[in-house]
């Protein structure tokens, strides 16, 4: 008969959230074995070296370092990782990692299934260890009210700063205002397809398809949005204008 436990690993700094997701684990996963658990970076590293499991829970807070830094180091053996954490701010770096998936504690039990089903029960390692995503970032993740939604950037038509907000305008119409700064989606997103124009307007330029060639260039977008090159941004936007479309 195949195996089909999936073999995994905790790395939490809190033996009581280990505690708490293994008896999660248990009772509503029983297909996943916990082979051990690490309070910190160096045990973790350690401990997937020695026990090699096919799936990470890990915390990204850890004793005041960063979860992301172990997976940067480049030498860990291949693994498929669900990020767990108490904070929201993180979701967008983590699915730049090629997370399956991000709780967000406390943990929802069904949420965990639904997270561990993904994985398969196969038990085939994933051909390399997570990483920064090397190539142009496909997808964001954006909070909604059960967790977050993954959207393809290629949908983004604009994105508005309102204070420390964004307004994240997509092709479907939708509307939606996060909690993070234009800076935050700016340093995200890839150039030269996003492109800052303005202090409040970021825009996807293969949205663009109408503008002028005034001081403070007007624009139009796909979905008939109106706004305005700033007079500091105009000498970028047609550089941009030019590269993209030989004009």
């Amino acid at each position: 008969m195949v195996d089909k436990r999936i073999a995994a690993f905790i790395v939490d700094d809190e033996v009581k959230a280990q505690d708490v997701l293994v008896r999660l684990l248990e009772t509503h996963c029983p297909q996943v074995e916990v082979l051990g658990t690490a309070r910190n970076i160096e045990e973790a590293g350690a401990g997937i070296k020695k026990w090699k499991p096919h799936l990470l829970f890990l915390d990204i807070d850890l004793a005041g370092e960063s979860s992301f830094g172990l997976l940067q180091t480049g030498e860990l053996p291949p693994v498929k990782v669900i990020f767990t954490t108490g904070h929201r701010e993180h979701a967008l770096k983590a699915f730049q990692y090629q997370a399956v998936h991000y709780l967000l504690k406390p943990i929802d039990p069904q949420e965990l299934k639904e997270a561990v089903q993904r994985i398969g029960s196969d038990n085939k390692p994933p051909v390399s260890i997570p990483a920064p995503t090397p190539g142009p970032v496909e997808r964001i993740a954006l909070p909604d009210t059960h967790g977050y939604e993954l959207i393809h950037t290629r949908d983004i038509i604009r994105l508005e700063a309102d204070g420390s907000y964004t307004w994240v305008i997509t092709k479907n119409g939708d509307r939606r205002m996060v909690s993070k700064p234009l800076g935050y989606f700016e340093e995200s997103l890839n150039p030269p397809q996003f492109l800052r124009i303005h202090k409040k307007h970021l825009i996807n330029i293969r949205e663009l398809v109408k503008y002028s060639r005034e001081k403070s260039p007007d624009i139009t977008m796909s979905n008939g949005d109106q706004v305005t090159v700033s007079w500091r941004m105009r000498k970028k936007f047609f550089e941009v204008i030019d590269q993209t479309t030989g004009s």
